[in-house]
Formats: C-alpha cells, sequence, structure tokens
C-alpha cells in the first residue's frame, strides 16, 4: 500500500493522473469500501451510514473515488478509540453530492489543519510508531477529488474527533 501510495503520489505530481470518468453512485461505492473496511474493524467500533433513498449521482472515475473513501474510512477507523462509531453521510446539496465521514477520536489541533492536505504531513499529535503510514493518504485524497472538480475539507477538535467532506458535482 506504501508503494502504491507512492507512486500514485507521483502520478498527481507530474500532472499524469488518468481520470476514466462515468457516471457513478456514490452510495454504491460507498458501502462497497464499507463491507471491505469491516473486515478489519476493531472491537467496539461500529460503522453508521445515513443517506437519503435517492442521491444523483457524480461523474467521477470509481476507483480513484473509492481510494479516496477507502483512505478517509480507514483513517476514521485507525483513530477511533474502542466504544465509539464511525459515520459516513451523503445528502445532495447545491447541486453537489457531499459525502461524510466523521469519528470521535483523538482529533487535530487547530494549527495543523492549513497543513494538513500537504505531502508527508502528519499532525504533530500522532504517534507515528503507533498508528504508522508515510502523510500521503490527504494528500492523494484532495488531489483526487480536486481533478475531479470538487473539494474535500475538515471540521476537528483536538480530543474531540474529525470530519472529512467530499464534495463532488453531481452528474
Amino acid at each position: 500500500n506504501i508503494v502504491n501510495d507512492v507512486l500514485l503520489a507521483s502520478h498527481l505530481d507530474s500532472g499524469q493522473l488518468h481520470l476514466q470518468i462515468e457516471t457513478v453512485d456514490v452510495m454504491r461505492v460507498t458501502e462497497s469500501v464499507l463491507e471491505a473496511t469491516k473486515t478489519h474493524l476493531p472491537d467496539n467500533v461500529s460503522l453508521e451510514v445515513t443517506a437519503p433513498k435517492r442521491l444523483p449521482a457524480v461523474a467521477a472515475d470509481e476507483q480513484q473515488l473509492r481510494q479516496v473513501l477507502l483512505n478517509l474510512d480507514e483513517n476514521a477507523i485507525k483513530y477511533s478509540p474502542e466504544g465509539t462509531e464511525v459515520r459516513v453521510a451523503a445528502v445532495k446539496e447545491d447541486g453537489n453530492m457531499l459525502t461524510s465521514v466523521t469519528d470521535f477520536g483523538i482529533g487535530i489541533p487547530k494549527d495543523e489543519i492549513p497543513r494538513l492536505f500537504e505531502r508527508f504531513h502528519r499532525a504533530r499529535n500522532v504517534s507515528s510508531r503507533y498508528y504508522g503510514g508515510l502523510g500521503l493518504g490527504l494528500y492523494i485524497a484532495k488531489a483526487i477529488i480536486e481533478a475531479h472538480g470538487g473539494a474535500i475539507t475538515v471540521d476537528s477538535e483536538e480530543g474531540s474527533g474529525s470530519r472529512f467532506t467530499l464534495r463532488l458535482p453531481v452528474a
């Protein structure tokens, strides 16, 4: 996974990310990613999905969108203490699909948020020995979503968790 992330970051840096745009059902992709992440879900961490029954599709590269959602879900699970939940929600708003991933874990210090999506950046309250990783996941997620004409934002409070929100234009 680390080698793949480094290669993908290299493609992003050189402008060589090739997107296969198609009409994608975000909730279908989200549910598939959640099924995959359930296989390594820690004890007493639950997943909750909230979305209307009918949501519009987005024009996206399904594999790249899957990569972003997998990264956000795995991060939320990784930083969630036992006995908490990870919430995934989707809603249409102003011609966009908003998909959010919320955890109730360690949170991110406010002064770290502006640098959070930089290459190799790790928030200072994160012990790299304990959590692992290179600090490329959020950099990759932001680049992929922006290549789709969307945006990714984060709301977080240290000690109370984080919410990452993807905004993609409706197809």
